[in-house]
């Protein structure tokens, strides 16, 4: 795919309850090719959220 336009830029955030969630640490991806990104860290306090939600 050279010289496609990306459909999706990564923003490392979680999607609970069709919000979008920052964690309150983030680490940046190592990649072999390309930018790096930071990301949200995942909690089981975000993971209860979102249990809570999908119920």
């Amino acid at each position: 795919m050279d010289g496609a336009t990306p459909i999706f830029t990564p923003h490392g955030k979680h999607l609970i309850a069709g919000s979008w969630v920052a964690g309150e640490t983030s680490f940046t991806s190592e990649p072999a090719h390309g930018p790096s990104h930071a990301f949200s860290v995942g909690t089981p306090a975000l993971v209860d959220q979102a249990c809570k939600a999908a119920e």
